[in-house]
């Protein structure tokens, strides 16, 4: 991420703070550095180190930052898993489109 002195301030770090810790940092295009103009850097770094601080970590729902499987998540893992074990494959009909669906292997 880049931010340039002319950035708003607060937007700039609320941007940083979610590219980063969305999904728990488990996201391909996640945030991993910030270059941040000369101009703008002392305001920024103490601006976003005060809003990480009241970052709330934990695994409910209130939450801002956590593990991201929950029960919810291991209950559909574990639907995959037994799935996949009863010798299912993926249906090719939907290949290419958002969500899987199974079908058993002949």
């Amino acid at each position: 991420m880049i931010v340039f002195d002319d950035a708003p301030l607060e937007r700039a770090v609320e941007g940083a703070v979610y590219g980063a810790f969305a999904n728990a940092g488990q996201v391909c295009v996640s945030v991993e550095r910030l270059y941040v103009q000369e101009g703008i850097h002392d305001a920024f770094v103490a601006a976003l180190a005060a809003r990480v601080k009241t970052l709330r970590v934990g695994v409910s729902m209130d939450d801002d930052i956590g593990g991201i499987t929950d029960p919810r998540a291991r209950s559909s893992s574990t639907a995959t898993s037994t799935t996949l074990s009863r010798r299912a494959r993926p249906s090719a009909r939907n290949a290419g489109t958002r969500g899987t669906s199974w079908v058993p292997c002949s």
